[in-house]
């Protein structure tokens, strides 16, 4: 996600292992692999793709993840686009 725009930058559905890592940082737009700092878990499959120059891991605590509050945001934002389109 953009830090500035909010913008989910990329995203790839699958396990969690170097390949799915890879698949991930290659959706990335080339712009921000080359500029931008991606901050990620301490996972270490990401340390053998992300460039260390580009990557900085955080610990748990400092982590601002908050997967189920995107999720519903995700519904709430679908149940409303499919309510307006139900017939009046």
């Amino acid at each position: 996600m953009d830090a500035a725009t909010r913008q989910i930058l990329a995203f790839h559905v699958g396990d969690r292992n170097g390949q799915s890592a890879y698949a991930l940082w290659q959706k990335v737009p080339a712009v921000y692999q080359e500029h931008v700092v991606f901050y990620t878990d301490q996972y270490a499959v990401y340390m053998g793709i992300i460039p260390p120059a580009r990557h900085q891991a955080i610990t748990k605590l400092a982590r601002k993840t908050n997967h189920i509050g995107a999720t519903k945001y995700f519904i709430c934002h679908y149940n409303l686009t499919k309510c307006a389109a139900l017939p009046k």
